[in-house]
């Protein structure tokens, strides 16, 4: 059945757009798609965090296609942490 059928556009893409995020927030491996979604950026800032070894992935032998488990992204994204003024303050005492 056909969203767009049953609600306005709008309303029929932000089901899918919800619907998507759901998928990915219970999986353990991603596409790249799937990544880029999940950290709210374009796909070639994938491309070029994996060309740059920015960002770790696994690709099967014979494949272009990268996989990223979502676990090290997780971690990946919470490794640099821009302290606050008042941590900084802190711990220079």
């Amino acid at each position: 059945m056909d969203l767009e059928n049953i609600f306005n556009k709008t309303d029929a893409k932000e089901i899918i757009f919800l619907l998507e995020s759901i998928d990915i927030s219970t999986k353990k491996i991603l596409d790249t798609k799937q990544v880029a979604k999940y950290l709210g950026v374009k796909t070639t800032t994938i491309d070029t965090w994996c060309s740059n070894r920015t960002i770790s992935f696994y690709k099967l032998e014979g494949s272009n296609k990268r996989y990223f488990n979502k676990e090290e992204i997780d971690t990946w994204v919470t490794t640099y942490k821009v302290r606050t003024r008042k941590e900084v303050r802190s711990s220079t005492v």
